[in-house]
């Protein structure tokens, strides 16, 4: 896969059950940080299969509702992948709009490591922690 799929295939994977071939993208000790998260919620993800668990639960949380084709940039070491996602709370009903950036390194084929980054207001008001 082109550093273009991986990235793309990673981002597709927000709230989908894991299908074969999705733990491939990622190295073994592959490494997702999720830079503005806030206190109390997930940092930093360790190995391909809590990455794909964390994907795969978000739709446990919310219902998407709509998610663009990201916009993907090459880059020396990777892949930057700007995207949205449009979604409703299932705790809640609210409304969940959040523009993201995803920063993955890839080395020998497969994902390394993932930074990706939001805007944590709209996580705590979706949630209603604020």
């Amino acid at each position: 896969m082109s550093n273009t799929e991986l990235i793309r295939h990673h981002v597709g994977l927000v709230g989908r059950p894991t299908q074969p071939g999705d733990r491939e993208i990622y190295h073994e000790d592959v490494v997702m940080t999720l830079m503005y998260s806030p206190e109390g919620h997930t940092h930093t993800l360790n190995g391909p299969d809590t990455i794909l668990k964390f994907m795969a639960r978000i739709e446990e949380f919310f219902e998407i509702v709509s998610r663009p084709e990201p916009r993907i940039v090459e880059t020396t070491t990777g892949a930057i992948a700007e995207y949205q996602g449009d979604m409703i709370c299932r705790e809640n009903n609210n409304a969940y709009h959040q523009d993201y950036v995803a920063i993955a390194e890839i080395v020998d084929g497969k994902i390394k490591a993932v930074r990706e980054y939001y805007d944590p207001i709209r996580v705590l008001k979706a949630f209603g922690e604020m």
